[in-house]
């Protein structure tokens, strides 16, 4: 949060105003109050906490309010348990309490019937006029299905705004205030064209060399038909979510899935496929519907590019010891987000 107000609302770097939003939620999170979002129904509102303490045992909230208690799991990681509150003792989803009193012999049921309450909540919360909002120190967050954020919008420097777009439920589209004006994250163009792309019948999909991968929802299993190369991937998504649910290498004759034979020896295939591509000038290049991304070693970008507006190029290190490096174009020449 080092960042002055007058540098911040002058800037239109995403990145910039992301580490003033990253460095608030994780501060929260670090807080005994944690970060807050609120939901409205007919007995009231309720309330969901994260944070790295356990829910505090003189609760005073609503019946089903939830915390998500961040557990240490390894350095910089964390599993998360989800606790709902009965209006007396929180519950946990191993039906064991953290008061001790394992008396209630129905509180796994219970439990589970809060998470599946909370989750209908949250859903019509982002469906709602107001969406579901969020504070974590003096920041907050709105998301909201099919709206873009208010022009007119008075908040403090790195609220966000998350649209989650109405035909897509996977495609959540980032802005960030800067005290003057809402800043897109470049990356949304790619986020709706991959959820779009995976509806289709030809998928978003990579290639690499003469091998190529495929991700689509489209099909609930890989075209019998397929015309490939060995080692070709294919990745069935969720038709809803998007998430994958199953992948799939092309031996040259059928499609050998996750943990059947032959399975680790054509990904091994298929991933030094990615390595040869990937250490080229060209890389390996995605496609989703007309948006491209480039997926590379080298830092070189192309100066000549033809491509579209808000095409990628992703600068990826070899050791997978740094985080890779996102450039899009802006018809002119390549910036950082």
């Amino acid at each position: 949060m080092q960042l002055s107000e007058s540098h911040a609302a002058a800037s239109t770097s995403f990145s910039t105003l992301a580490k003033i939003t990253v460095q608030a939620i994780n501060d929260s999170h670090a807080s005994d109050v944690g970060e807050v979002c609120a939901t409205v129904d007919g007995s009231g509102s309720h309330t969901s906490s994260t944070s790295k303490s356990l829910p505090p045992m003189d609760y005073s909230g609503n019946q089903g309010d939830r915390w998500i208690y961040m557990e240490p799991f390894e350095i910089e990681q964390f599993q998360y348990r989800y606790f709902y509150w009965d209006g007396v003792i929180w519950l946990d989803g191993s039906g064991v309490d953290e008061n001790g009193d394992e008396s209630e012999a129905n509180s796994e049921e219970l439990w589970n019937n809060y998470n599946s309450d909370f989750s209908a909540l949250v859903e019509a919360a982002k469906k709602s006029q107001k969406g579901y909002k969020c504070k974590f120190l003096e920041l907050s967050r709105i998301e909201i299905v099919g709206q873009d954020p208010s022009p007119s919008y008075k908040g403090q420097i790195g609220d966000v705004h998350i649209k989650i777009d109405s035909k897509f439920s996977d495609a959540e589209l980032g802005y960030l205030w800067n005290g003057s004006k809402w800043i897109a994250n470049l990356e949304n163009t790619y986020t709706l064209a991959h959820a779009a792309a995976t509806r289709t019948k030809s998928g978003e999909y990579c290639i690499y060399g003469k091998n190529k991968d495929i991700y689509s929802s489209y099909y609930s299993a890989p075209p019998v038909d397929y015309k490939g190369i060995k080692a070709d991937l294919w990745i069935v998504a969720d038709k809803t979510s998007g998430s994958e649910i199953g992948r799939f290498f092309w031996s040259g004759k059928a499609w050998v899935e996750n943990n059947a034979n032959g399975f680790e020896q054509l990904k091994a295939i298929n991933e030094a496929a990615q390595l040869k591509a990937r250490s080229t000038s060209i890389g390996e290049v995605c496609y989703a519907g007309t948006n491209t991304s480039a997926q590379t070693f080298s830092s070189n970008l192309p100066k000549s590019y033809k491509g579209k507006v808000n095409d990628r190029w992703i600068v990826m290190d070899k050791k997978g010891e740094k985080s890779n490096i996102y450039y899009y174009w802006t018809g002119k020449s390549w910036i950082l987000n």
